[in-house]
């Protein structure tokens, strides 16, 4: 299969498939004299992301809708320091130098493609954010993890890379915990960032803080920081456990994977709290609705809540399970097992052994 796939040859020298990232090549058959590492290699470090913003004559931009190629390749194909379950394991390392070659080209392309953001019609509409989000997972896959013997200056530079960013609406905020390798005098900054975003009612910022904090919780895990204060853990349970509509099928998301990875993050005072929402969750994301009353979530939400909750309160009895043997199951989470069982959706009936 191999060898058929790679009968057909792109000008790059990978298979001639235009549709498909470079970087999931890595992932499928090749013959023998392939070496697809080295070529991967070749190819990030000899080319250039291309220009998603471009100028036309009459004094306006033009502005491409697809993330950039190369510089997702970069982020994807990158093997981490640490790896996040459910997340892209990637399987290239980079020397110093060569990290910094990779940098040199983000920062060049942020440059050109960051002028797009000011412009509010194209904010979600172009690949520009797509392509800063790669920048940042690069930046803490690769570029942090190396900067022990770093400068100041260059410290500066990263550090204004991810405040402009911010600035222009982007969210790089995975980042900042791999700041804390090497300095962890910022963790108190680091914490408030999270926290902040934690308890914003911009979506990105929210999915953004709640991978954020699962990030740093891994970080500490692998004793390469200190773990992340209780007033971040408290702000992404804040919103489960009070139902915040926006982002919350990604603040249970990660919240139930912490109860699953990390599950001494979580005190008894928050497990009494995430109890007590199981019930409020169940009437909030009731089918059908009824009367008009719909709890503050669209009908069309709740189907992805309900998978979600059922996951969540799965992932919470576990837990309650471990540390007080011998006691029955909450009523609520009970409650919710037997609703869920008989749902008509296999999904939200599966909830209940499905973890990710």
């Amino acid at each position: 299969m191999g060898s058929i796939l790679w009968t057909h040859t792109a000008r790059d020298g990978f298979p001639d498939l235009p549709d498909v990232d470079r970087f999931l090549f890595l992932y499928c058959p090749f013959p023998e004299d392939v070496k697809i590492e080295d070529k991967l290699k070749a190819l990030l470090l000899e080319g250039a992301p291309r220009k998603s913003v471009t100028d036309i004559p009459d004094g306006r931009i033009s502005v491409r809708d697809s993330p950039d190629p190369l510089i997702h390749a970069m982020a994807h194909a990158s093997r981490p320091i640490i790896h996040v379950p459910y997340e892209t394991k990637g399987i290239i390392d980079w020397t110093r130098k060569d990290s910094a070659i990779l940098w040199a080209k983000v920062v060049e392309w942020w440059h050109n493609d960051k002028r797009a953001l000011h412009l509010v019609e194209f904010t979600r509409a172009n690949g520009v954010v797509a392509t800063a989000r790669s920048a940042a997972m690069f930046l803490w896959r690769v570029v942090l993890p190396m900067m022990e013997a770093a400068s100041e200056e260059e410290w500066s530079d990263i550090l204004a890379f991810l405040q402009d960013t911010r600035d222009h609406g982007v969210y790089p905020t995975t980042a900042w915990p791999y700041v804390l390798i090497h300095r962890s005098f910022e963790a108190h900054k680091v914490g408030r960032i999270i926290t902040e975003d934690l308890s914003s009612d911009v979506a990105d910022a929210v999915v953004a803080g709640a991978a954020a904090l699962r990030h740093w919780v891994h970080l500490g895990i692998a004793g390469l920081s200190e773990r992340p204060p209780t007033e971040a853990i408290d702000a992404l349970l804040h919103r489960v456990v009070f139902r915040r509509r926006i982002a919350a099928a990604s603040c249970l998301r990660q919240l139930t994977l912490l109860l699953d990875e990390d599950p001494q993050s979580f005190d008894s005072r928050h497990a009494d709290l995430m109890i007590s929402s199981v019930t409020p969750w169940i009437e909030s994301i009731r089918l059908p609705v009824l009367g008009g009353i719909d709890g503050g979530f669209r009908e069309n939400e709740r189907p992805a809540l309900r998978v979600h909750l059922g996951r969540f309160a799965a992932a919470l009895s576990g837990v309650l399970r471990f540390r007080c043997q011998g006691r029955p199951e909450p009523k609520a989470i009970a409650d919710l097992r037997d609703q869920f069982d008989s749902d008509p959706l296999p999904e939200v009936r599966r909830s209940f052994d499905v973890r990710g």
